[in-house]
């Protein structure tokens, strides 16, 4: 999960340590501006959709197979390619990369006699964004750009976007549609259609239906229900864990994911009493105790709570390399212990 940095009640520590922290974040989408309270580090929802989704895991077809679209049903899963996505507008103020890239065939079709490649430029969202039509447009763009000069012909890109907001997708689907045209203008325009999963309208037992997986199955459903409140999602997660508990090693593996996901969100909730949540709200159920258990058994609250600690000494550390801040400006804006971040300078200047 991405390191999640408490915002300063002040503008100029805000500043301060996002310029700090963002150089060592290559997956930011913005760069900072002096005197501007930004927050572009990743979010929790970026990260556990890209450590569910992105390279390393082959789950991306699942997610492909909720697409309203005559090629879904006809990728082949083991072609999967991830891709290096693009920077567009790197070393300006404002600038922005692409989530995930990936390449699959597309079953009984060719061109030229080879078969047919689609890349898929994922994005994600989990708030509303008027501007994306323009940012993946961008993106595909430096894409093709990107084939031609490597001497590559350029494959047809589909720009996707997977949105799990508090309220269902509601922004334009086409190009000319967010510059505010009338299709008669629109002849001889460039123009594409985004194609949006939206989960917001898909309901659980689609997801159940397409993605029998349980990995890309239970982790679209925390990302459909992860604004709902916290007893209602850990009931919907409880119910999906509960399927697959005989499979030990899955089921702790995508349960500790699933629940430090929720720590992230709902920081203000410990994992030692999220999972006394867990176990009050399925009291009832007795199949879940097994769950429950085996994932307090492996110790899933420390590994949670080192992960959170880790993390925050990893950013006091780069904030003290960088010699911005004092050590009582950064405890005082991550709100930790100063005789903590004192330990810690004291470690790296190698007086202790």
């Amino acid at each position: 999960m991405g390191k999640l940095l408490r915002t300063s009640r002040s503008i100029d520590f805000s500043v301060k340590i996002h310029e700090s922290i963002v150089s060592d974040h290559p997956d930011s989408i913005q760069k900072p501006i002096r005197k501007a309270p930004m927050t572009t580090t990743p979010t929790p929802h970026d990260s556990f959709f890209k450590d569910v989704f992105g390279p390393g895991k082959a789950n991306l077809p699942a997610l492909l197979s909720l697409l309203d679209a005559p090629f879904a049903s006809r990728i082949d899963p083991s072609s999967l390619t991830f891709l290096s996505g693009e920077t567009i507008g790197e070393g300006l103020a404002t600038s922005f990369r692409s989530d995930l890239v990936g390449s699959l065939l597309v079953a009984d079709a060719t061109v030229d006699g080879k078969p047919l490649e689609f890349v898929f430029l994922v994005e994600h969202k989990s708030s509303p964004a008027r501007d994306i039509q323009f940012k993946l447009a961008c993106l595909v763009t430096a894409l093709w750009a990107r084939f031609l000069r490597e001497g590559k012909p350029p494959l047809p890109v589909v720009p996707i976007l997977i949105h799990h907001g508090k309220s269902p997708w509601n922004q334009p689907l086409r190009l000319y549609e967010t510059l505010g045209l009338r299709p008669e203008l629109t002849t001889g325009m460039l123009d594409y259609a985004l194609h949006v999963i939206d989960l917001t309208r898909i309901e659980d037992d689609e997801i159940r239906r397409k993605i029998p997986d349980p990995e890309p199955q239970v982790s679209l459903a925390a990302m459909k229900h992860i604004h709902d409140p916290l007893p209602a999602f850990l009931r919907v997660m409880a119910d999906l864990l509960k399927e697959i508990e005989e499979n030990r090693d899955i089921l702790l593996s995508i349960g500790t994911n699933v629940i430090d996901y929720a720590v992230h969100v709902h920081p203000e909730v410990s994992p030692q009493e999220m999972l006394s949540l867990l176990t009050t709200i399925t009291r009832e159920d007795q199949s879940m105790y097994t769950v429950i258990d085996l994932l307090r058994d492996q110790g899933i609250e420390k590994g949670i709570e080192k992960g959170r600690q880790e993390g925050r000494q990893e950013d006091i550390e780069k904030l003290l390399s960088k010699g911005i801040l004092s050590p009582q400006e950064i405890a005082s804006a991550l709100e930790v212990d100063r005789a903590w971040v004192e330990e810690i300078a004291r470690k790296i200047a190698g007086k202790i």
